[in-house]
């Protein structure tokens, strides 16, 4: 079923769609707010707000989505903007305020 993930733990490997990912998540020192290749090939998430050897491998429907309404520098926005972007491509926050987190996409 293309809809089933690859769910791994410390003790077995079995497919199930239901565990999602949990964002942000904490992993050694650091906080994730999207899926991550830190210490893997492909990109992947932790199933528990504190990594506890819960993850899985991320697929399409997995990404952190970006939050609407956003803040950056002090405005509100309501979809994608350039706005700080050097090359003018369009992204969103995946927080609800890029300013205090700095989590985009």
């Amino acid at each position: 079923n293309p809809d089933q993930q690859l769910i791994m733990t410390k003790h077995s490997a079995t497919v199930t769609p239901e565990n999602k990912c949990v964002f942000p998540f904490n992993y050694r020192g650091y906080r994730y707010y999207d899926c991550t290749r830190t210490d893997s090939f492909y990109r992947w998430c932790s199933l528990t707000g504190t990594y506890s050897g819960s993850w899985k491998y991320c697929a399409a429907t997995d990404y952190a989505k970006c939050a609407f309404p956003f803040v950056y520098r002090g405005q509100t926005y309501d979809r994608c903007t350039t706005d700080g972007s050097l090359f003018r491509i369009s992204w969103c926050s995946v927080t609800p305020n890029y300013d205090h987190h700095g989590a985009w996409k």
